[in-house]
């Protein structure tokens, strides 16, 4: 499992998504959608459902993933930010090399067992955000 469950406000101990992480989901055969969020950028902590909704509706595991370390006095500027959203930063050389880390938010997908190294970056409206997940997933 890759989430813990801590109450909103408890930040976890460094959990870290890494390369192997990659690997299990790939193995798995699950789609997934991994979300690279940063404290940094506010539409990444804003508009993080819309990303969750969209997984949910392609039927796609929803992972997210902090671009920053992530510090137990965060603030995410007065945003409900859920555990399973805010404790897990990343550690995956994989997300990094593929520009994954560029801007926040992006999204990678996971799809018949590859992973796209064509990262979605930035925030898109609903609609926008389904058209371009279901062309990456055509893609793979």
């Amino acid at each position: 499992m890759l989430f813990f469950a801590f109450p909103i406000g408890v930040v976890a101990d460094d959990i870290k998504f890494t390369d192997a992480n990659i690997q299990e989901l790939k193995a798995s055969g699950r789609p997934a959608l991994i979300y690279v969020w940063s404290q940094d950028q506010v539409y990444s902590m804003k508009h993080w459902q819309w990303f969750e909704a969209e997984a949910r509706h392609q039927k796609m595991k929803f992972i997210a993933i902090s671009k920053l370390p992530i510090s137990k006095h965060s603030d995410f500027r007065g945003y409900s930010m859920p555990s399973k959203i805010f404790s897990t930063r990343n550690d995956s050389r994989y997300i990094e090399s593929i520009g994954g880390l560029v801007h926040t938010p992006s999204v990678v997908i996971i799809y018949n067992g590859k992973i796209d190294s064509h990262p979605i970056v930035g925030l898109l409206r609903p609609d926008d955000l389904s058209a371009a997940i279901k062309k990456r997933k055509n893609a793979l």
